[in-house]
């Protein structure tokens, strides 16, 4: 099973418009459906699942079956994901070809030129015979469980309404680039770091310990660090916020933990978390169960498309969320994605203190 994200060149809707929540596909989003409703008359090894035009990208769920007794031979084996892609991005692009007046099949190509059919520049922005409707590549995810594929259709479902939320909700979405707190310093990351029984058993490995963190800080050219932010920023400013850190020491006294977190929120009480643990995240997804209000200290700074997946998106456009991160953005391997070190989570606990604060133990 595959999920495929491909986006038109530099992004431009070309594919059609949003309104009122409904999507409206363009000559070319309807071609480009069609053409991807074709991909099993020419590949039967393909099984589509699901897809959605958007205007400015592609999603689609596919299954490959390589035995089916029909599938389409390449070579000595049937045709991989990528041709079968790239096809159904040739055929699209032929189909953008024919909307501009373009007569492309009056083209003759010569041997090396088969050999790249789109004979794109460097930037992959237009061929000898029109314009690219796509960028160069495309995303591929291989969902593995069924949960997995059936968050993945559901993704792919509510696109056009996530992106009418996201519209409606555009101030939740924005984010706040380099902003400034009193309390976040680099003095108070330190005694984050001084007061872990591990690194700050001597100042050395305090020092090295922040060598390593400050690569990863969003600092400004003075040195001090910034916050980026996004989502409701009443939330910030709010009276009465409450942290959720949980401590090995306190897992008998979790569930006391978890219900003196949840009276708070109903209560009108901001809850603060950075989501490190389990426990931590099982609290907040108690939380957006009900719509009740967190702020979460990401661990990963934004990239300029970020915005919040899953029920998070959904509790941010409710205004229930603000996402803050300290760090600059960093490409994160599938392998990695889980991976945080001792000194971030000690870095990203210090400033749920800060925010929230509050101490680690009120809940007791």
């Amino acid at each position: 099973m595959f999920s495929i994200t491909i986006n038109t060149r530099d992004r431009r809707p070309l594919l059609g418009f949003i309104r009122n929540g409904e999507f409206y596909p363009s000559k070319v989003g309807q071609a480009v459906a069609e053409c991807w409703r074709k991909i099993p008359e020419y590949y039967p090894q393909a099984e589509l699942i699901i897809h959605q035009v958007m205007p400015e990208h592609f999603h689609g769920l596919l299954r490959l079956n390589p035995k089916n007794p029909n599938a389409r031979i390449v070579g000595k084996s049937p045709a991989h994901l990528g041709r079968i892609v790239g096809g159904f991005m040739i055929g699209s692009t032929h189909a953008y070809w024919n909307v501009l007046g373009i007569d492309w099949k009056a083209y003759t190509w010569s041997k090396a030129q088969r050999k790249e059919p789109f004979h794109l520049g460097v930037e992959h922005k237009e061929s000898t015979q029109g314009p690219a409707l796509f960028e160069r590549g495309y995303n591929d995810v291989v969902p593995i469980s069924d949960e997995q594929i059936d968050t993945k259709i559901r993704y792919i479902a509510t696109n056009v309404e996530r992106r009418q939320m996201k519209r409606d909700n555009s101030d939740f979405f924005a984010i706040t680039r380099n902003a400034k707190s009193a309390n976040w310093t680099v003095e108070r990351i330190k005694q984050g770091l001084l007061a872990d029984r591990f690194i700050g058993k001597d100042a050395a490995s305090v020092a090295q310990a922040w060598q390593k963190i400050a690569s990863m800080l969003n600092l400004s050219t003075e040195g001090t660090p910034n916050i980026d932010w996004l989502g409701n920023k009443s939330l910030l400013t709010a009276t009465t916020k409450v942290s959720v850190i949980c401590h090995r020491a306190d897992v008998l006294l979790f569930e006391q933990q978890k219900a003196k977190t949840i009276e708070a929120a109903k209560n009108g009480a901001i809850v603060v978390s950075a989501c490190i643990n389990p426990k931590e995240r099982e609290i907040v997804k108690a939380l957006q169960a009900e719509l009740l209000p967190v702020i979460k200290v990401a661990d990963n700074g934004f990239d300029t498309l970020y915005k919040p997946s899953g029920k998070a998106f959904y509790t941010c456009a409710e205004g229930a969320l603000t996402e803050i991160t300290p760090w600059k953005h960093r490409t994160v391997s599938k392998d990695d994605e889980q991976t945080l070190s001792r000194e971030m989570c000690l870095t990203a606990n210090e400033l749920v203190r800060i925010v929230a604060q509050c101490p680690d133990t009120w809940w007791k």
